[in-house]
């Protein structure tokens, strides 16, 4: 063998060990992250179970798994797999999603200079099978209440809206004068000059009136079914 063989078949030998080293690595990162997409898919479809039942630590659940789909038979005496972490996955996160977080190390073990040591961080997020809670309209349950020429609907009887708080305007000259928020009602007060001894105002209300049985104070209140009420509109304040 001459002497420039003698040194090119070690860098040779070198080189062609560390593509296949580089390569098996690429492909355990390949198998842990299938190992972690599908742990991810089969907790999203357990989670229902899991948000009913006891459920199990997440720690736990992440590992088994991760072993199941990316942990047997993904390293070699060359390569190895170590420190795996799950910390930072939540089960679910705020947003009804899966969230697992996986970080371990890779050690290359390379001829003549050692092993060296890749940290690899993965992070896979699914939407979770929570189950589907239908409307009230879906569900065909329920009942709504309606006011005689209101064009809205709502859930509570309890509402602002037609549940009106009111009250004794205090000094008629304020509200006679324009000093306060409410305007004067357009159908129980047509002159503002007429002699009024005692205003009413609904806390919710932009009106001020002189008579408690005015149509702006009262409220005819039905109680119908929620199909009756298919196409209006749901109360802002019921909806809050």
């Amino acid at each position: 063998m001459t002497l420039e063989a003698s040194l090119v078949l070690p860098l040779f030998l070198f080189a062609m060990t560390a593509s296949m080293l580089f390569g098996e690595m690429i492909m355990i990162q390949g198998r842990m992250y299938h190992g972690l997409v599908e742990a991810v898919r089969e907790m999203a479809v357990e989670e229902y179970y899991y948000n009913h039942k006891n459920r199990h630590g997440t720690v736990w659940m992440a590992r088994t798994l991760q072993k199941k789909y990316g942990g047997e038979g993904s390293q070699s005496g060359a390569v190895k797999i170590g420190n795996v972490s799950f910390v930072g996955s939540q089960i679910p996160n705020g947003q009804d999603e899966i969230e697992l977080h996986m970080s371990y190390q890779i050690s290359l073990n390379y001829p003549f200079i050692g092993t060296k040591k890749i940290r690899i961080k993965e992070k896979v997020a699914q939407k979770a099978f929570t189950g589907y809670q239908p409307t009230a309209f879906e569900a065909g349950k329920g009942y709504a209440y309606v006011t005689e020429y209101g064009t809205v609907y709502h859930t509570s009887m309890q509402c602002s809206h037609i549940m009106l708080k009111i009250s004794d305007g205090g000094e008629v000259e304020k509200y006679l004068n324009g000093e306060t928020k409410y305007e004067p009602c357009a159908k129980c007060i047509k002159d503002t000059a007429q002699e009024v001894h005692q205003l009413f105002v609904a806390k919710e209300g932009d009106c001020y009136h002189s008579s408690l049985s005015c149509s702006g104070l009262t409220r005819l209140i039905r109680k119908v079914t929620i199909w009756e009420v298919e196409g209006m509109e749901l109360c802002s304040r019921c909806g809050k």
